[in-house]
């Protein structure tokens, strides 16, 4: 499953919708409740953990990108 995918599915909205720009402030869906909802589906998706201060630095699809990339993983 790709990141996309699993911030479409979290998000409630189509894949093709999502990009690196993705973030809080362009998907209003995108709430506190939905973060820590995406956090954890990213976390058991790709087999990582993030502890809280990365979790605070997720502000779009690219930093969750980048974080997964820190950790080995290609998202």
């Amino acid at each position: 499953m790709s990141l996309e995918n699993v911030v479409a599915e979290i998000l409630k909205m189509p894949g093709a919708d999502v990009d690196d720009d993705t973030s809080p402030k362009s998907v209003p869906a995108w709430d506190s409740l939905r973060h820590i909802e995406l956090v954890m589906t990213v976390e058991g998706a790709f087999g990582v953990s993030f502890p809280p201060a990365e979790v605070t630095t997720m502000t779009s699809v690219g930093a969750i990108r980048k974080l997964l990339q820190q950790k080995g993983v290609a998202a």
